[in-house]
């Protein structure tokens, strides 16, 4: 009877070791869930506690140095939104925390000189306004905005290949 009571106790004490957290933690993904809570946050600023891990760990990896950063939980998964070097970002991630796409706002200015030499040699009496930027897995697509004094046009360029997304005239405005 001495000898089960004692193994009993024995096993009873190692089982409330192991379950009490004797094992070292892994700092990295202590780190991360700080992170989770610290970064995650909705539009009217509750914290968000559902933001998938994998996805902070790979928009730490991807994006350096980020300011202003919010996510987001929507149906198909997550967004944050924030800065980098001046430019307005936005990354997709599914609800596994896979990426899925990033939107880049910018001025012309921020435009890869390729890609302004290659709509300015056709569009050369326009203005460029605004650019959005997409990137996916498999493509990179340019929306530039562009006008002129009748004219709204939308160029789109998706690897290399450059078409008139959209057209819009201008409104003459009153007749006197």
């Amino acid at each position: 009877m001495k000898k089960f009571l004692l193994s009993s106790a024995k096993a009873f004490l190692l089982a409330i070791a192991l379950s009490t957290g004797a094992m070292a933690q892994d700092p990295a993904k202590t780190e991360v869930a700080k992170l989770e809570i610290k970064s995650a946050t909705t539009a009217t600023g509750e914290d968000v506690a559902v933001i998938n891990s994998r996805a902070i760990k790979d928009f730490k990896k991807s994006f350096k140095l980020p300011s202003d950063e919010k996510w987001y939980k929507i149906e198909t998964g997550f967004i944050v939104k924030f800065v980098q070097d001046g430019i307005q970002h936005r990354a997709d991630y599914d609800k596994k925390g896979h990426w899925v796409a990033t939107t880049r706002y910018y001025s012309e200015k921020q435009l890869p000189k390729d890609v302004r030499r290659q709509v300015k040699s056709v569009y050369y009496d326009y203005t460029i306004t605004s650019v959005q930027e997409f990137t996916f897995p498999i493509h990179h697509v340019y929306l530039v905005n562009m006008e002129d004094e009748k004219t709204i046009l939308i160029i789109r360029i998706c690897d290399g290949e450059m078409d008139v997304y959209k057209e819009l005239k201008k409104s003459e405005g009153p007749k006197k």
